[in-house]
């Protein structure tokens, strides 16, 4: 039996989810811009999971905003 491994597929395409997050210095990660209209989350909030994969395990900034606009799957 082998370890799961840790697949991060991006999404095709030009079209970014106009969602960014910024890691602060309390050592969380925050949602720093959200496209207009959009009303599920707002500049503040505090990013716990993206795509599945929990906020501890972002390893930094760069990371994390790639994750929105990825599918991450274990197999």
């Amino acid at each position: 039996m082998h370890d799961p491994i840790s697949l991060n597929i991006k999404a095709k395409g030009k079209s970014k989810s106009g969602i960014q997050v910024e890691l602060r210095d309390d050592g969380h990660y925050y949602i720093s811009r959200v496209p207009r209209g959009m009303k599920d989350c707002a500049v503040g909030d505090r990013v716990l999971e993206i795509n599945g994969t929990k906020f501890p395990r972002f390893k930094n900034e760069r990371y994390a905003n790639d994750l929105i606009d990825s599918f991450q799957m274990e197999m």
